[in-house]
């Protein structure tokens, strides 16, 4: 389950305090190093077999993106959120923030639920709802969300487009 942004502690991966650190993903546990440039994500089962090794090296809730440039191939990923066993608390701002810096076309939004029950939670739809409109309102492409099980994923591109491709970006939910 995911958490959007509240008052309270939360701990925040600061690996990007500079733009070359979200590019570099040698670091991360399980990145495989032909996806650097090579493989145009275009569909939910190829960034499930691209990245489903990170993410099971994670024995926590963690939120990550995927950046992409205009032929969708991967320049960078970053972890934008570390939580617990059960929830991570995501707000568009530190979602957008690495995406920004890297002047990124689009990104794929991730997160695993160490359960490894990919069912999405309300709060899950709820964050994927703003990012969207977050991500229309900034020029950068929501291409999905998606959530990773021990050996299953959940797609809201695939799952829910509707979600998705809503052109309507409501203030209201915004600043919820």
């Amino acid at each position: 389950m995911l958490r959007t942004h509240t008052k309270g502690m939360h701990m925040m991966i600061r690996q990007y305090s500079t733009v070359s650190s979200w590019i570099d993903v040698s670091d991360v546990p399980g990145f495989p190093e032909e996806v650097r440039e090579s493989t145009k994500l275009v569909s939910s089962e190829l960034v499930f077999g691209t990245f489903r090794k990170v993410f099971d090296s994670f024995p926590e809730e963690r939120f990550c993106i995927a950046m992409l440039n205009t032929q969708r191939q991967v320049t960078g990923f970053a972890t934008i959120t570390v939580g617990s066993l059960d929830a991570s608390i995501v707000h568009p701002r530190e979602v957008f923030a690495p995406a920004i810096a890297q002047r990124s076309h689009s990104i794929i939004a991730m997160h695993n639920h160490p359960s490894g029950n990919s069912t999405p939670s309300i709060e899950d739809r709820r964050i994927t709802k703003r990012l969207v409109a977050c991500g229309i309102l900034l020029g950068i492409e929501v291409l999905d969300h998606m959530v990773f099980g021990y050996d299953s994923y959940y797609s809201f591109r695939s799952s829910e487009p509707m979600l998705m491709m809503n052109p309507d970006v409501n203030l209201n939910l915004l600043l919820s």
